[in-house]
């Protein structure tokens, strides 16, 4: 089982480049945070002191915030909903480079978008990336405290919250 901290046990470095640590070590593991009524209100995974896996944000209501998946940085779906469960945000990244965004208004009616073009030096670099590394979408399982690996392009058309 991993290991699971609550935020405040964690330190960030101040080395400048922001690594998370437990008594003075990289941290690998979860870390968490509840609201006073004991609720969960931020998950989040590290791995060796950086961000890795799922981070997810609840409402006091216990309806999901924002989620947010790392991987070397930004990799997966990137969400965010208000508090009636209305999808707001809806991007997806791949080895750090922004592949798709769609925000939405009041009432769930889309106001922006973006897909990443072809023909960009931003594409250049995704496809650069992809030849260097092999990433994956990391989830949580919070009844086994385990992180749960997924393939790549996994939530890229769920928008459900």
């Amino acid at each position: 089982m991993l290991k699971k901290n609550d935020f405040d046990d964690l330190d960030v470095s101040d080395d400048g480049v922001g690594d998370v640590l437990l008594e003075g070590r990289l941290y690998s593991g979860i870390a968490f945070e509840r609201y006073e009524s004991g609720g969960l209100l931020a998950l989040a995974g590290f791995d060796q002191g950086r961000k890795y896996g799922v981070w997810r944000k609840w409402y006091p209501s216990g309806k999901l915030e924002s989620e947010r998946f790392f991987n070397c940085g930004n990799n997966g779906p990137w969400r965010e909903w208000d508090e009636r469960g209305l999808l707001r945000v809806d991007d997806y990244w791949e080895c750090g480079v922004l592949v798709r965004r769609r925000r939405y208004g009041e009432g769930g009616a889309l106001v922006e978008t973006y897909d990443l073009s072809p023909d960009s030096t931003e594409h250049k670099r995704l496809l650069r990336a992809r030849t260097r590394m092999t990433w994956k979408v990391v989830d949580i399982d919070v009844e086994t405290w385990q992180f749960v690996e997924h393939p790549p392009g996994w939530g890229l058309d769920e928008t459900a919250g």
